[in-house]
């Protein structure tokens, strides 16, 4: 995640658009709450950071958010969103796993989450 993928984000939810982020891990989760925080406090977006261990997220009284998860995790199971962000490094975590289990799973939780319709962006 970088400054310009959260300034884009920040203006996508500020329109109502639902978000998840996949991060490589948490500590990736951690550090794009950051990158996000920083730039939403830059411009003053108007969105509310959520920074809690596990429960991240942004936002806004526009009725956007953005979620954060990771490959491994449950946290896409029962959210819609209108995107869903692939990090980089989450796809080199994928691409690690043999076409089994846990690349199912994955793929099985952006199906649900993107249930309603939507679009899957890899940075």
């Amino acid at each position: 995640m970088n400054e310009y993928a959260a300034r884009s984000m920040l203006i996508e939810i500020s329109a109502g658009i639902r978000i998840v982020v996949v991060e490589r891990d948490y500590r990736a989760v951690s550090e794009a709450v950051k990158i996000i925080a920083a730039e939403n406090e830059r411009i003053d977006w108007g969105a509310v950071v959520r920074r809690a261990n596990g429960a991240e997220r942004v936002t806004h009284p526009g009725g956007g958010r953005i979620t954060f998860a990771t490959p491994l995790s449950d946290r896409m199971r029962g959210i819609t969103a209108d995107v869903v962000f692939i990090d980089n490094d989450a796809h080199r975590v994928v691409a690690d796993w043999p076409t089994g289990k846990r690349y199912e799973r994955f793929r099985q939780g952006i199906a649900g989450v993107l249930a309603l319709g939507g679009k899957v962006v890899h940075s």
